[in-house]
């Protein structure tokens, strides 16, 4: 039986501005879910309400997950490099020859294996980005959480970078909820993830 996430009949208020009310929704373990939205429509507290950041005025949350965030902004540490900053979120949870297997393989998946000693004044904004995407899937969660990962990238560039995004969910096998109000990107990623299931299900993986 999968591990799902639900969010069962929740309401939640700014004051008087409704953004859910009696809102139900269920996502299923190990599997990409795209949430598509205008700005403004709640798609960012969505997310904070499922990794329990944000309460709730009603309502139920049932998520037993691990949580990693991919932040619309990177979130480098600007005094550490790559190495460092995937390292930084795995010291108090897994130990250094672990650590070193993780970050090393995460890496290379993005084509980052070569800058490991950089710095991210030293890389480009794909790049920083790529890395932030490491990160995420680095730490021992079951469940990311991606808030607009590709925003602010011309498309060739956000092609390439969600090939790395799909390159590191197939390697780790994790729970993905995605959240963007870019219609394109909505159907570029909707299209691949669909040839991907396809794939998987004429291989019965």
């Amino acid at each position: 039986m999968n591990n799902l996430i639900k969010l069962i009949n929740i309401t939640k208020k700014y004051n008087t501005e409704t953004i859910f009310e009696n809102f139900s929704i269920e996502f299923i373990e190990n599997k990409i879910h795209i949430i598509f939205g205008p700005s403004g429509s709640g798609k960012t507290t969505l997310l904070n309400i499922i990794a329990k950041l944000e309460s709730i005025d009603s309502g139920e949350v049932i998520n037993n997950h691990t949580v990693s965030y991919v932040f619309q902004e990177d979130r480098l540490l600007p005094w550490l490099n790559v190495y460092e900053n995937i390292e930084f979120v795995l010291k108090s949870t897994i130990n250094k020859k672990n650590r070193d297997k993780i970050i090393k393989e995460n890496l290379k998946l993005v084509k980052l294996e070569n800058h490991l000693y950089k710095y991210p004044h030293e890389l480009s904004g794909g790049m920083q980005r790529r890395v932030a995407l490491a990160r995420a899937f680095s730490y021992p969660s079951s469940l990311i959480l991606m808030d607009e990962p590709f925003k602010g990238l011309d498309f060739k560039l956000k092609k390439e970078i969600i090939s790395d995004f799909l390159n590191l969910y197939n390697f780790n096998n994790k729970t993905v909820i995605l959240v963007t109000h870019d219609i394109e990107e909505a159907k570029l990623l909707n299209g691949i993830i669909y040839n991907i299931n396809k794939l998987k299900k004429s291989y019965n993986v």
